[in-house]
């Protein structure tokens, strides 16, 4: 898949690789499958892919599981789920109600594992999923053999077992006969434990599962141990100790190194063998040994996770950081832009408002001229018309007698 992620497109079908491979890497390395995980799930959201998001948040849920952060994997499947729920995707919203059952059993909050392995069931039977109903089942009858509830165990790991006899489905068969055994041991029922225990193990010989042939040696060899068999219990566990070394698992090894110490332990109890006891001592020694080893690769292991974390966490940082410093500019920008679109604007009002000014100063200026010239066309009129009186009077007084004249012939006319 990586192969094809290198020539991908920008699409969904890429989104979709990104978010399978952050599944696949989830259990072999935590880091790089949160790397691809995010990576799907920015793609996702930028394509508007809905289904691709919900699947990105379910399946990066299950990196932060397996890295041991249960409250960011819860928080990443109810948000894988809301988008699901959206969706109606009720197979999509099964499977991530299974994941949140999952981690509340492994955080022993019981009750709320099983809420959430109820409601995936009812959503498998809708749509009529007989696999994971079985799987769902399963799940419910390992909840109820913790809490010791082993009538309701047993009932949902038969109905579990039914289903995958009828789909055939020899591998999760082999899980349930494991689990029936485990059960029937718990009771103290020997005989159906070693019943279901030896079913078991006929089905991962067939697979060849080296580690759960292993696991059944070692429960085989409980079942004797408990009935105070140890000579039957020592057979079954050096079995199974020969294969968790071959399959080089320390965890496996120590467990079965641990159950041959108490072994041999009870063997001195029965025959007061010094032998024996040397034998349990050297088991337990051995035991101690390898447990310590697991302890210290764990601790190395959970370092390595934490820096991985951390160099994630710190990755995140920086993105957001980057964000922050890019929100930063792009405001400044903005401002800068209002700025610049308020100058601009107050700078052409103000040119509005000078060629206003300007043309309302011209237009009086014209209007105080035309003013000037048409008094000064009235002066002149009034001058004219002044002048042809004037002219007018002159010519007057010439022809006509003057009035003094006038009043002297008249006093002569009279005293004649």
């Amino acid at each position: 898949m990586e192969q094809q992620l290198a020539t991908a497109k920008e699409d969904t079908n890429k989104a979709i690789l990104l978010f399978k491979l952050c599944w696949e890497y989830r259990k072999i390395n935590t880091a790089k499958a949160i790397t691809y995980g995010k990576q799907a799930l920015e793609l996702s959201e930028q394509l508007g892919f809905r289904r691709g998001i919900g699947a990105s948040y379910n399946n990066l849920g299950g990196a932060y599981e397996v890295q041991g952060d249960y409250s960011k994997a819860v928080d990443l499947y109810l948000r894988s789920l809301k988008i699901k729920e959206e969706l109606n995707d009720k197979k999509g919203m099964a499977g991530t109600l299974n994941n949140l059952g999952i981690i509340h059993k492994n955080q022993n909050n019981y009750s709320e594992a099983l809420k959430y392995y109820e409601r995936a069931l009812n959503l498998n039977r809708e749509t009529g999923n007989k696999l994971w109903i079985g799987k769902n089942l399963y799940n419910i009858g390992v909840v109820y053999r913790i809490m010791k509830q082993y009538d309701m165990a047993l009932e949902h790991q038969l109905k579990s077992l039914a289903i995958y006899e009828e789909l055939n489905n020899r591998e999760d068969m082999a899980n349930s006969y494991q689990a029936l055994g485990n059960i029937y041991k718990d009771q103290g029922n020997r005989i159906k434990a070693l019943e279901f225990y030896l079913k078991a193990l006929a089905f991962v010989r067939e697979f060849n599962d080296k580690h759960g042939e292993s696991t059944l040696y070692d429960n085989i060899g409980t079942v004797f141990l408990n009935d105070s068999l140890p000579d039957e219990a020592i057979t079954n566990f050096e079995k199974a100790l020969l294969l968790a070394r071959a399959v080089g698992s320390k965890v496996a090894t120590a467990r079965t190194l641990d159950n041959l110490g108490s072994a041999y332990e009870m063997r001195y109890r029965f025959s007061r063998k010094a032998a024996d006891l040397e034998r349990a001592l050297r088991y337990y020694r051995e035991f101690f040994y390898v447990r310590d080893s697991v302890v210290n690769e764990e601790a190395t292991m959970q370092v390595a996770e934490m820096q991985a974390k951390y160099d994630a966490e710190k990755k995140d940082r920086e993105i957001l950081l980057q964000e922050a410093e890019i929100q930063k500019g792009r405001a400044e920008a903005e401002k800068r832009n209002v700025l610049l679109t308020a100058f601009i604007t107050g700078f052409v009002l103000v040119l509005v408002l000078a060629f206003y000014i300007y043309s309302s100063y011209r237009q009086k200026q014209k209007a105080n001229i035309e003013i000037s010239m048409q008094k000064q066309v009235i002066e002149e009129k009034n001058k004219s018309i002044t002048d042809s009186i004037t002219y007018a009077r002159r010519i007057q007084s010439s022809l006509l007698p003057s009035e003094k004249y006038i009043e002297r012939s008249l006093n002569r006319l009279m005293k004649k």
